[in-house]
């Protein structure tokens, strides 16, 4: 009996292969059910791959007392895979891409482009560039003086002068790396007069050359901005005078001065100092002799200056000025009562007009108008088609071939004609 008993009670090795048993079991269906779960989840929410392009790159942590230098990455490609339903979600505001600088000495470096995103469930697969190269360099701080330049020298008006432009402050700092603030010859300041006779002030930013005279980018400059002033006086004594045509005599009769026009309109005139201080403000022409004429004219004349006065001017014709003066007949209006002609009229027949002359008032040109003789006026009536009897007709006013007469009005504006047979019936 106690030896039965032993046989059937379990041995510590087969208690151990059963708890093993055991767990195998437990563990297989926890990966089987982990399996199904995520089959499951793939099949309501499958990932999804994408790229984000164009997310900015932030470069933290530079090292105090150095600059990065030249141009880097800027930019990188993020590829992304998440579940689809949070797609919605994920935009290039939600990933941070950034690249640590911290501990880096001065020299060219080769650094990991770290990209995030808020969205947990989502998982960086790749970076475009995954590494940048940055070049490190010691910063450094130089003042420098301005100079200041007159932009537009050649605009400044005739008889005026640019007195040297004072700039505040006279320096600024320069700084940024190394190399690149070393290789400053000189920081410019442009002023521009754009033709002005006064004195010029103005704020401009300063810009960095090179010693060829290139643009120097990549530094910063303190201040940002100067003031520059720069004083615009007149030479010894010039002054601007309007100028005024005289002419001598009258058109012929029957004309009129109607327009006169002077080119330049205004002069400078340069002189002693005491002599332009006191001479007006308007000099004359030589006087123009427009006797009897009877068109428009054009002439080059000169001025009537003070003595030891002339016109500032680098031409050679500047000492005089060009007039023009239209002359236009005068309008005038006249009233020729011209006898009424018949035309048209059968054969046999006769007419006899009521009245038999009208008054036609004319306008034009006087001297046109006095030369006018009555003959030059004809005034018809057409009668082609009428027979026997009385005809209210309206009689058509001709004048001569390239006048510049114009017919204003006719009284009366219709005539009564009375036509009548020459012939007489046979035993009548």
């Amino acid at each position: 009996m106690r030896d039965s008993s032993r046989a059937s009670r379990p041995t510590p090795a087969s208690r151990s292969n059963s708890w093993l048993e055991t767990f195998s079991s437990a563990l297989l269906a926890l990966l089987l059910a982990l399996v199904v779960w995520v089959v499951s989840v793939y099949d309501k929410d499958p990932p999804r791959l994408d790229y984000f392009d164009g997310i900015p790159i932030k470069y933290v942590n530079v090292p105090q007392g150095l600059v990065i230098v030249g141009n880097v990455d800027d930019r990188v490609r993020v590829q992304v895979r998440a579940p689809q339903s949070h797609w919605s979600a994920l935009t290039p505001d939600t990933i941070d891409a950034t690249v640590d600088l911290q501990g880096l000495d001065a020299g060219v470096h080769n650094v990991d482009v770290q990209v995030h995103t808020v969205d947990k469930s989502a998982m960086v697969v790749q970076r475009t560039p995954a590494r940048v190269v940055v070049r490190l360099e010691q910063q450094l701080t130089r003042a420098m003086p301005v100079r200041t330049v007159i932009g537009d020298s050649d605009s400044l008006p005739p008889g005026y002068a640019a007195q040297p432009p004072v700039v505040s402050p006279p320096t600024v700092t320069v700084t940024g790396p190394r190399s690149v603030v070393e290789s400053v010859s000189e920081v410019d300041a442009t002023i521009w007069l754009r033709g002005s006779k006064t004195s010029v002030q103005s704020n401009v930013a300063p810009v960095a050359h090179d010693a060829e005279g290139n643009v120097v980018n990549g530094i910063d400059l303190s201040p940002a901005t100067v003031g520059i002033d720069l004083n615009v006086q007149p030479l010894a004594e010039f002054r601007d005078a309007t100028v005024r045509a005289v002419l001598k005599g009258t058109p012929a009769a029957g004309y009129w001065v109607s327009n006169i026009t002077v080119d330049p309109a205004t002069v400078t005139i340069q002189g002693k100092p005491e002599i332009i201080r006191s001479m007006p403000s308007v000099v004359s022409t030589e006087p123009i002799d427009i006797s009897g004429v009877k068109e428009s004219l054009s002439k080059r004349v000169d001025l009537i200056l003070p003595a030891g006065t002339s016109i500032y001017s680098a031409d050679t014709n500047g000492q005089s000025v060009t007039v023009r003066v239209e002359v236009t007949p005068i309008v005038g209006g006249k009233i020729v009562q011209p006898r009424v002609e018949v035309q048209g009229l059968k054969s046999g027949l006769a007419a006899v007009a009521s009245p038999d002359t009208v008054d036609v008032i004319l306008s034009g040109p006087v001297p046109e108008l006095q030369a006018l003789q009555l003959a030059d006026v004809k005034v018809v009536v057409n009668l082609f088609g009428l027979g026997v009897g009385q005809h209210k007709v309206t009689p058509q006013v001709i004048l001569p071939d390239g006048t510049n007469l114009k017919v204003e009005n006719m009284v009366p504006d219709s005539v009564d004609v009375t036509i009548s047979s020459t012939t007489t019936r046979g035993g009548s």
